[in-house]
């Protein structure tokens, strides 16, 4: 039976998928908002984008341990909804009041980021929930398949929004998507209760204790940790380089952006064809290659604001799509795989800290070498050093580690397909 025809996974991944649209109108408005509206330059862009990430740093670790005591993660992700849409309506009514100011952006981009912390290290648990191992692979090309949907239809919104209601006005959108999240997620049953009941109280760091202990998640962190930091360099920056290197407007920088979410579209369909045929760390190590090496040839593209500016940047974004796709669902299919139920969220979470940590630090540093050595240079660094992450990829035992099949899964299965111990991985 197809995941969609379960009506519990279906208005999860409606949510979801509603909320990602959002999401990635914001990505596009609300850094347009600080170079249009407010003049920000590449260190100011970098802040603002460190401070979206700082709480992954300082609170995922935290966030993961308190999730996995909580009876309900749909209720987690639903309120987390909810106050995002609160706190960025803030800046929309700031801009009616003429009283936008950068300290507002990074308040916004703080306490949306610390938000997203607790949806984000809450959903790995409720998925689990309502996908059984066996197809955790299927689950995950859904939901990133979602999200390339989202990356399509949300960066041509966004742009388009900017152009004619300005970035505050963008943002108007993805209050409304928070919203209509929660709707969805009201109607999604909450699991097992007997599964909640038989849950271990773990300590604070046993999440990272977890994947420091898993060779198998040593090795997935590494490599994910060294391609976040040096993608998010040049991706903080994107709207500067765009803007002021590329000379494209908003609206055409959106466009740009959905064509070359075309490729997330492409590179989720392929994960699972991918992935049954050559394994699951080779399709990581093709995501982690295809990911970062467009942007060495963006890095040479010719400005002035013409059709081969505006192509050179869609088709980077395009090939980048197809490998960011490949690489998160050969993730989201491991750590689905090689983690309990009752640690997804405490494991989660010391992915939140340890992974996603690195950008706050990586986007100060973009800012910095992007005012040093310049933009174009900035873009080939990032490229050179993300490419590195194959390298953690092709090392053992990752590179052994293959997604249970069907009927070895459903060995692993308890009452009503929930998952009672986590499968062999080496």
């Amino acid at each position: 039976m197809s995941l969609l025809a379960d009506p519990a996974f279906r208005r999860y991944w409606i949510g979801t998928t509603v909320s990602l649209v959002g999401d990635y109108v914001t990505l596009v408005a609300l850094p347009l908002t600080a170079v249009v509206a407010l003049h920000a330059g590449p260190l100011t862009l970098g802040t603002l984008t460190a401070l979206a990430w700082l709480p992954s740093l300082l609170l995922g670790i935290p966030a993961g341990a308190w999730a996995d005591r909580q009876p309900s993660p749909r209720r987690v992700m639903l309120a987390a909804d909810l106050a995002r849409s609160l706190v960025l309506r803030s800046i929309p009514a700031a801009a009616l009041l003429g009283m936008l100011s950068l300290p507002q952006l990074f308040a916004v981009a703080l306490m949306v980021g610390a938000l997203s912390v607790a949806a984000d290290v809450a959903a790995p648990a409720l998925f689990v929930r309502l996908v059984s191992p066996a197809g955790s692979v299927v689950g995950g090309q859904l939901i990133h398949g979602s999200r390339a949907g989202a990356a399509l239809v949300g960066q041509a919104l966004g742009g388009s929004l900017v152009a004619l209601l300005t970035g505050p006005g963008a943002l108007v959108l993805d209050v409304v998507s928070y919203v209509l999240s929660a709707l969805a997620l009201r109607r999604v049953p909450d699991g097992n209760p007997s599964v909640d009941a038989d849950r271990p109280r773990g300590r604070l760091g046993d999440g990272l204790t977890q994947v420091l202990r898993e060779p198998v998640l040593r090795l997935l962190l590494a490599s994910a940790m060294n391609l976040n930091a040096f993608m998010v360099m040049a991706t903080a920056l994107l709207p500067l380089f765009a803007t002021r290197v590329l000379g494209l407007g908003p609206a055409q920088l959106g466009t740009a952006l959905a064509v070359g979410a075309l490729g997330g579209v492409a590179g989720a369909a392929l994960a699972g064809p991918i992935s049954r045929r050559l394994g699951t760390a080779p399709l990581l190590a093709l995501g982690a290659l295809l990911y970062p090496l467009p942007f060495a040839l963006l890095a040479g593209a010719r400005g002035g604001g013409g059709a081969y500016a505006w192509a050179a940047l869609a088709a980077a974004e395009l090939v980048s799509s197809v490998g960011v796709l490949l690489y998160d669902v050969g993730c989201g299919a491991v750590t689905a795989c090689a983690v309990p139920l009752a640690a997804q969220s405490r494991v989660a979470g010391a992915f939140q800290a340890a992974n996603y940590g690195v950008r706050p630090v990586a986007a100060l540093a973009g800012g910095a070498l992007g005012t040093w050595l310049g933009l174009r240079a900035l873009f080939l660094v990032a490229a050179l050093g993300g490419a590195m992450s194959a390298v953690w990829v092709l090392r053992p035992p990752l590179w052994w580690f293959r997604v249970p099949a069907p009927a070895a899964a459903e060995q692993n299965l308890g009452p009503r397909g929930h998952r009672q111990e986590a499968p062999a991985v080496l």
